[in-house]
């Protein structure tokens, strides 16, 4: 992943809340305060899991990227995996995803509007741990992100200024227009069978 000229450090960004307590078992979330609150086997009774592949598949359909490479949808199935430990329901699952997938293009535009570069993995999963921090009240930290999704990729130094390069692509606006989240979150969650009939714009 490129590095970006900027060396600011991501814990004073002050829309992210980005925090890397020393260690996060799987059932915790970790707040601003630092502090975890117990997600009770939310993997085992949502039966989430079982849905990551699905998923992964509508989020490269969103972003337009056709024959995803096999090293991208491994790092973007870690990236899902994690946030399925994370977040307490699919519908918030499924709204993070959303907004990660309305990131890729300013990466794009930044980029020449070329997606075969060996990076989309790398992009699609850390926008997806920016989206995380955006769309959530109790976020994982980059850290954690780090060893459980990019260790084996790069440093969790280059991994700081990768977002700090991402959210300047995106002029720090990390809203979304609520008809184009709309859109995208349905489209996502009409991929998970026992939701989909229920859904409608």
């Amino acid at each position: 992943m490129e590095m970006p000229t900027s060396s600011t450090n991501m814990r004073s960004h002050a829309n992210l809340k980005v925090f890397a307590p020393s260690s996060t078992p799987s059932t915790m979330c970790w707040t601003s305060e630092g502090s975890a609150s117990i997600r009770s086997s939310v993997v085992s009774d949502c039966g989430m899991q079982d849905h990551t592949e699905l998923l992964v598949e509508c989020i490269f359909d969103l972003v337009q990227v056709e024959d995803p490479r096999t090293r991208d949808i491994q790092l973007v199935t870690a990236a899902v995996n994690l946030l399925i430990r994370a977040c307490p329901c699919m519908e918030d699952v499924c709204t993070t995803l959303a907004h990660a997938s309305a990131y890729f293009p300013d990466y794009l535009v930044r980029k020449g509007n070329s997606s075969d570069n060996g990076e989309v993995g790398n992009v699609l999963a850390l926008l997806l741990f920016i989206a995380h921090s955006w769309c959530n009240d109790d976020v994982v930290g980059l850290k954690v992100w780090h060893k459980k999704v990019f260790r084996k990729h790069c440093s969790l130094r280059t991994l700081n200024l990768a977002v700090v390069s991402l959210l300047k692509a995106q002029n720090y606006v990390l809203r979304l227009d609520d008809l184009d989240l709309t859109i995208r979150r349905v489209a996502l969650l009409n991929c998970i069978p026992q939701v989909s009939r229920s859904l409608s714009l």
